[in-house]
């Protein structure tokens, strides 16, 4: 009796540091994305980086608008279809270095637009 009690205890306390561990990770993930804005912008893809995917990250998509200023959006792997942009936004592994894009979407304080959060948000590839 006193082993399965043990075993019960130690299964408690994996149990619970496990959920108290992922709360926090959650959490610290939560606190890296702060809105600023919502911004506009185009102009010509100078690299796509798709391996963040891998681990529920962002693909990263950097563009040199139209005044040579480069910028970075982020579309999101987690909950990504969940988002109210979802539709209006081009499937990215169709995407190449070089294509004109159009971007709408909110700014977080690092200066990355993401595409997500309301139904006006997308990104096309703009054939202008």
């Amino acid at each position: 009796m006193k082993h399965v009690t043990i075993v019960v205890i130690i299964a408690v306390i994996l149990v619970g540091g496990f959920y108290t561990f992922n709360s926090y990770i959650y959490n610290e993930k939560q606190a890296d994305i702060t809105v600023v804005s919502d911004s506009t912008d185009r102009g010509e893809i100078l690299a796509i980086d798709l391996a963040p995917l891998a681990y529920d990250g962002s693909a990263i998509i950097t563009i040199k608008n139209d005044e040579g200023i480069p910028k970075n959006i982020a579309i999101p792997a987690r909950g990504f279809s969940m988002c109210p942009g979802f539709k209006n936004v081009a499937d990215i592994s169709s995407l190449k270095v070089g294509n004109k894009i159009e971007v709408r979407g909110e700014v977080d304080s690092e200066g990355v637009i993401v595409p997500c959060v309301s139904e006006a948000h997308y990104l096309r590839v703009n054939n202008n």
